[in-house]
């Protein structure tokens, strides 16, 4: 039901929908609200709102009457009907299959301010939402709830497992898709997908799903429908996230600067925290935080080696994403109380101030020392590590 049924039909009428329609596999009418206008002349369906306000709002007789007509060609059956409305819930998949299982759906496109509130009460079974956005009008979110529901009824499409395997039908993303030729402007398609192996090309297919969904929308996770199996997998793939991050800035940076390509190099973020690695990958990356500082007898307590200028490392922000890459440039061990002026200006933090070093790092120093079971004091020996920034 809408005030621009030529939009929809033109729409309705072409691909998938249209040739459903035309091979009797899906019934989808448009009606004119105007068609059932009290004003003969103008066909207007709309009037000012009660209580003042901009615009107008559709009134609630002319969708009636047009209800009743769908309802007169349904043989007096209750169809279920929708509102495109910002008010309702968001559309998603799982809604869409369940709508698909339905003998009738009637769509009720709003306009102008919306529709008189009373015609919802009167007929309207579920308001749907497309997007936390506004739109003109609702023939358009009408059209996306048309297509995305009217794709799963049963003959619309050749074979049930195109849209079970598609974005989104199970919870996950869809796996990456190729086609001929083999190779293109240097990229290849995926080995496994030109082997034949149809077990090793599922495998492969679910994995990418999976690796799509964590990386691009980790929040469909919550409900998809995961084994033992995707569960180990997405483990797998959280742990490898971090090193696939720097192995790709390392694999860019080696290929513009050689003489980095038989280096070793290390992974880590500063801070204690998602925000505080943000914050300080930032400041490295804007040449402002040139240095940092770390307690001598945590290296020794937990047997890791001391920085030494020359030592390269990957640097991550929070999200564990490769931020640049730096080159140690010297390395001095003072005692805290000792640490001066000019090395807490060149670690860039707060207002690169001495006392402000004091302050961030005193309280930083005693949570790392109280974690390993240690007792700190403003005497404890520090590496002060200066770098610098070589690729970002």
């Amino acid at each position: 039901m809408t005030l621009f049924p030529e939009l929809c039909d033109t729409v309705l009428g072409t691909s998938i929908l249209g040739r459903a329609r035309a091979a009797g596999k899906l019934t989808v009418c448009c009606h004119n609200i105007r068609d059932y206008s009290g004003d003969p002349k103008y066909h207007r369906v709309d009037d000012t709102p009660y209580g003042g306000g901009m615009g107008m709002v559709m009134q609630a007789e002319p969708i009636f009457r047009c209800y009743e007509a769908v309802c007169g060609q349904l043989e007096g059956k209750k169809p279920h009907v929708i509102y495109l409305s910002p008010q309702g819930s968001v559309l998603t998949q799982q809604r869409a299959l369940e709508l698909s299982r339905m003998e009738s759906l009637v769509l009720l496109c709003g306009h102008y301010e919306g529709v008189d509130e009373r015609i919802l009460e009167e007929i309207v079974d579920e308001e749907i939402s497309i997007g936390d956005y506004v739109l003109t009008g609702g023939e358009l979110p009408a059209l996306v709830l048309a297509d995305t529901v009217g794709r799963l009824c049963p003959g619309v499409l050749s074979d049930d497992v195109c849209f079970e395997e598609e974005s989104h039908f199970s919870g996950l993303l869809e796996y990456p898709q190729y086609t001929r030729p083999p190779e293109w402007r240097g990229r290849t398609v995926p080995a496994v997908l030109q082997s034949g192996h149809h077990a090793n090309i599922l495998a492969w297919r679910r994995e990418q799903s999976l690796e799509r969904t964590q990386r691009k929308r980790p929040d469909l996770l919550a409900w998809a429908q995961l084994t033992d199996e995707d569960r180990r997998t997405l483990q797998r793939l959280a742990g490898e996230e971090k090193s696939s991050s720097a192995e790709r800035m390392w694999a860019r940076l080696v290929r513009y600067h050689k003489r980095y390509k038989r280096r070793a190099y290390s992974v880590w973020s500063f801070g204690s925290g998602p925000e505080e690695a943000d914050e300080l990958s930032s400041l490295v990356r804007r040449g402002i935080k040139k240095a940092t500082a770390s307690a001598l007898e945590l290296y020794e307590h937990r047997g890791e080696p001391v920085p030494q200028p020359g030592d390269l490392s990957v640097i991550l922000d929070g999200s564990g994403e490769a931020a640049c890459v730096i080159e140690t440039v010297s390395v001095s061990i003072l005692p805290f109380d000792e640490v001066t002026e000019e090395f807490a200006a060149l670690e860039g933090e707060g207002d690169r101030s001495l006392a402000h070093w004091k302050a961030v790092h005193e309280g930083f120093f005693q949570k790392e020392y109280a974690a390993e079971g240690l007792a700190f004091s403003t005497g404890i020996p520090v590496v002060c590590e200066e770098f610098r920034v070589i690729f970002r």
